[in-house]
């Protein structure tokens, strides 16, 4: 027995489910669950029918794959997972820190203790 719990499913994961499912009906061209889950890296055929059917909470590694499967934006079935990736992608868009072990701009000093 697996004693792995899985995340319970809310009704927003639901919602997101049914906006996916939509997209996924309208799709061009149609390719099997198994090969749409294989060639955009979301899993299994039983993974994507999970995700499509509300019965699991969508990653965001299976979102990722979907957005790029469909040609749409995550924000097309899930602001929730939209929100994460913005915020995660301006961590990356601001200014560059500096060599490691230098301070990040001009004049900042290191913290107390800061060892080189």
């Amino acid at each position: 027995m697996n004693d792995q719990k899985r995340a319970a499913v809310t009704d927003e994961n639901r919602e997101e489910s049914r906006r996916l499912r939509a997209l996924w009906e309208v799709r061009s061209p149609r390719v099997s669950q198994a090969e749409f889950g294989e060639t955009f890296d979301i899993g299994s055929q039983a993974a994507v029918g999970h995700f499509l059917n509300g019965n699991s909470a969508i990653s965001m590694k299976a979102a990722k794959g979907f957005a790029r499967g469909l040609g749409c934006d995550l924000s097309a079935f899930s602001e929730r997972l939209a929100r994460q990736a913005a915020e995660i992608a301006s961590l990356t868009q601001s200014a560059a820190p500096g060599p490691v072990g230098e301070p990040v701009s001009p004049g900042e000093r290191p913290p107390d203790g800061y060892v080189r």
